[in-house]
C-alpha cells in the first residue's frame, strides 16, 4: 500500500445505491490488509462493492488467470466477538484474477549523436524518465539500431 493512511482515507463499501456500509478501523502495509467494521446491516444476497485506495501495483507484469497461486484477493466476515479464523470467521471468498498487464511506457526517451557524421566512431547520450521505481540490482538492457557498428576499443 501507499501507505496505510491513504489505504483509510479511501476505504468505503458500498451497495447499489452508493450507500456506505463500513468503517474502517486499520490498514496494515507489511500485512497487506485492511479491516474494517459494518456500520449497518448488510443484507444477504445482495452484491456490495468495497472500493480501496492507496494501492500501488507491482513493479513488474503479472496476471494470476495464466499463472494460478500467485496472488489472489481475498475477502473474510467474521462476527463481532473478533476475527479469530478458528472462532469467529463466517465466510470466505478468494479470486478476482489479479491482472497487471499494462507496460508502464517510457514517455521521454532519447538517444543522440556526439557527432553525427556518417562513417565515424561517436558517443550516443541516451536519456529517459520513468514513472517507476528502478531499484538495485535490476537489469537494464538498451537496444542499439542495426546500422549501429561496435568500435574494435568498446566492444567485448
Amino acid at each position: 500500500m501507499s501507505s496505510p493512511a491513504s489505504a483509510r482515507a479511501q476505504f468505503y463499501m458500498q451497495d447499489k445505491d452508493g450507500k456506505n456500509f463500513a468503517n474502517i478501523v486499520k490498514a496494515d502495509s507489511s500485512g497487506l490488509y485492511v479491516l474494517g467494521t459494518t456500520r449497518s446491516e448488510v443484507a444477504a444476497k445482495v452484491e456490495y462493492s468495497i472500493r480501496i485506495g492507496g494501492l500501488r501495483n507491482p513493479r513488474f507484469l503479472i496476471n494470476s488467470n495464466t499463472n494460478p497461486g500467485i496472488s489472489d484477493f481475498e475477502i473474510s466476515t467474521f462476527d463481532s466477538d473478533g476475527y479469530d479464523p478458528d472462532k469467529n470467521l463466517i465466510d470466505n471468498g478468494k479470486g478476482g484474477p489479479f491482472d497487471i498487464s499494462k507496460l508502464s511506457q517510457i514517455e521521454s526517451f532519447s538517444a543522440e549523436a556526439y557527432n553525427t557524421t556518417n562513417g565515424v566512431s561517436t558517443k550516443y547520450f541516451v536519456t529517459w524518465t520513468t514513472d517507476i521505481l528502478t531499484q538495485n540490482k535490476d537489469i537494464l538492457i538498451v537496444n542499439f539500431p542495426k546500422q549501429v557498428v561496435f568500435s574494435p576499443l568498446v566492444s567485448q
